[in-house]
């Protein structure tokens, strides 16, 4: 017995859909091109984790221990799976061999290598705004007005162009979502007595599809339930390695798809293959991660556990940020849906009651729209019980909540299917602009442009002029000849991991040539401290900010430089080398060598600081720094507008910087 269903909005002829179909057969290429703009034109810094839980890890294990990159304590305690970094470190080996072989001069090698990175994640990105997009098809029907309205809300996102082409691990877990979620057995939920399905060779149900042409339908039918279920689970398997906290969409999607009595309707079948390819995706997906965390810690290890006893046995995560349980509600959502606050609210209204509107989806899409809307509701939920709060924590609900609000939105902005004259079957689309549409569009613009170009832009701005001091100065064969002993030196005396490090300041000094050394405060962690002495921990930004002047007395050589900058030290003696390391401890932070930079060997630090040929610091702190250091040779060589506002009192300001004589010129 089967129950007709619907046809999800009536779709034009062959003629009218000529012109989707071409632009369907596009779309990928379409979305990777306007991300790969995306990528280019970002200018701005959102959150440490894009660098340091990513390029920098990436860097490393591409061009050694040596060469410059600064792994956090993250990766020391073995708390990150190492695939993430390792798909960029393939990258960077990729990208340098390409440059080797061109013969590309050192500038160019530099350029080269901060693009390749933006220009993955850019696919990456596409891949997701491409699989929300066909999910859409397979809600509302292909070519579809609420389809088309997916596209519309995920480019036009402020959010997705502000993060989507950041190399953090959440957004390649929301691609990876994104796919899952396409892919994922919805119409497995249905009993065989409700809707009527066909078979497959695996006598597994084969879900509906809405196409426009024979072809389209014979195309997605070479696809079987199968391997669609193999792709849904490796990708799942995939994001939960990456971010353990994404096993909560899966939990709840088995649990919503097969709780309802597993072996009801006589389709057990598909429960046992769900438990077979769950089994084979996730362990082929756990030996891979388990191979490379290998390769990359050097023992065998098991990231997500260590991640779990961190984070939550020992609350380190609370260290980071504690948040209001309402975070996620106040702040999370508005803050991924910006102006679609209104219609996602409206259609998970609609999705959560299966509110039945038969002429828009049919009974099989109304399922769909219900699990999108328990996993946008169910991940906030239950990551809410963690004190440490993030948007991007939430992310990966973001492809499932454009779907959701593609019908209501498609309403607001003026689209309205009419009844032709004397044809009640046939529809004709028409579109009449609202003032909603201007609203929304004008909001993500102003949004988009602002936090993509200008707030937090000067830390970037300032690696590029590091890096372009760098190549003016000292990056010709003239002066490599003349100062093979004279490194370009800096300090960060901002709150830790404030600018991104080798990634994007590249030139790590070597034993032979020279580059670009320096050093940070730094925010380790209390690891392995009581619960009283966790509570009046501070650590050494948390000591630097109490009182500049005393900390700069205290850590720096006792005399300010009054003059041109000496020589300096350049490809220290390797027996000697580990003398200039330090423990990332606390109360000391690291002490990053001029001849290798960026790593430690758990050497104590017994010696103070050099002072370098350039201070970096926000313009909140520039009084203190002309107060201590105003009789010094220091002056003022560059600023970069950086914000206009900034929650942290630390963080105000332009991005000044301070040299010394005969270093800027």
């Amino acid at each position: 017995m089967t129950l007709s269903a619907s046809k999800p909005q009536q779709q034009s002829s062959k003629h009218d859909a000529a012109p989707w179909a071409v632009l369907y057969r596009h779309t990928l290429l379409s979305l990777f091109a306007f991300r790969l703009l995306n990528a280019l034109v970002l200018r701005t810094f959102f959150q440490p984790d894009e660098y340091y839980q990513s390029l920098e890890p990436a860097w490393w294990v591409a061009f050694g221990h040596d060469s410059g990159a600064w792994t956090t304590w993250e990766w020391k305690q073995h708390l990150r799976a190492a695939l993430h970094p390792g798909l960029f470190a393939l990258v960077y080996k990729s990208s340098n061999v390409l440059v080797t072989t061109l013969d590309l001069s050192a500038s160019s090698r530099a350029a080269v290598l901060l693009a390749t990175p933006k220009t993955l994640q850019a696919f990456i990105a596409a891949l997701g705004d491409y699989y929300t997009y066909k999910h859409a098809q397979q809600v509302y029907g292909r070519h579809s007005r609420s389809a088309v309205c997916t596209i519309l809300l995920t480019v036009g996102s402020a959010w997705n162009w502000f993060v989507s082409t950041r190399t953090f691990s959440n957004c390649i877990e929301t691609t990876l979502t994104a796919v899952a979620l396409y892919n994922w057995p919805y119409h497995w939920a249905l009993g065989s007595d409700e809707v009527g399905f066909q078979l497959d060779s695996n006598i597994l149900r084969i879900r509906r599809t809405d196409s426009v042409t024979l072809e389209e339908e014979e195309a997605i039918a070479e696809v079987d339930e199968t391997t669609r279920l193999r792709r849904t689970l490796f990708c799942a398997s995939t994001a939960v390695i990456l971010r353990p906290t994404n096993a909560i969409i899966w939990l709840t999607l088995t649990t919503a798809t097969f709780g309802r009595g597993m072996y009801r309707h006589g389709v057990h079948w598909e429960v046992d293959a769900f438990i077979r390819q769950g089994l084979f995706c996730s362990g082929i997906v756990l030996a891979l991660s388990a191979f490379v965390d290998r390769l990359f810690y050097d023992v065998w290890t098991f990231p997500v556990w260590q991640f779990f006893k961190f984070n939550v046995l020992q609350s380190l995560a609370v260290f980071y940020g504690n948040n209001n349980w309402h975070y996620y509600l106040s702040q999370g959502y508005p803050l991924l849906l910006t102006a679609t606050v209104v219609p996602a609210a409206l259609g998970l209204r609609n999705a959560l009651i299966l509110r039945d509107e038969p002429r828009c989806v049919s009974i099989q899409s109304r399922l769909i729209l219900h699990r999108l809307a328990l996993v946008s509701i169910v991940l906030p939920m239950v990551l809410s019980v963690l004190s440490h709060k993030e948007v991007r924590f939430i992310y990966p609900i973001l492809p499932a909540l454009h779907v959701i609000a593609a019908l209501p939105f498609a309403k607001l902005v003026g689209f309205t299917d009419i009844i032709a004259s004397g044809n009640a079957n046939r529809r004709q689309r028409t579109f009449k602009p609202t003032l909603f549409g201007a609203f929304f569009i004008t909001i993500n613009v102003m949004l988009a442009s602002y936090f993509s170009l200008f707030h937090n832009s000067g830390l970037i701005k300032v690696t590029d002029y590091l890096r372009s001091e760098f190549e003016a100065i000292r990056l010709t064969q003239a002066e490599i000849q003349t100062q093979l002993n004279r490194n370009l030196t800096f300090a960060i005396l901002m709150p830790c991991h404030s600018i991104p490090w080798r990634s994007h300041i590249q030139y790590p000094p070597t034993f032979t040539t020279p580059g670009i050394s320096g050093w940070a405060l730094t925010c380790e962690p209390p690891l392995n401290l009581t619960p009283s002495e966790k509570a009046t921990y501070q650590d050494e930004a948390d000591i630097f900010y109490l009182d500049p002047a005393v900390w700069l007395k205290q850590n720096m050589v006792r005399n300010p430089p009054s003059g041109p900058p000496s020589p300096g030290f350049y490809a220290p003696d390797p027996a000697d080398a580990k003398k200039l390391w330090s423990n990332p401890n606390p109360q000391r932070g690291v002490w990053l060598n001029e001849g290798e930079g960026g790593q430690n060997t758990g050497v104590p630090n017994r010696r103070k600081r050099a002072w370098p040929d350039y201070l970096i610091f926000f313009e909140q702190l520039e009084p203190s720094m002309k107060a201590t250091l105003g009789q010094s040779a220091y002056r003022e060589c560059a600023r970069f507008h950086n914000s206009l506002f900034h929650d942290d009192w630390r963080r105000t300001g332009d991005v000044i910087v301070w040299c010394l004589p005969d270093v800027h010129r």
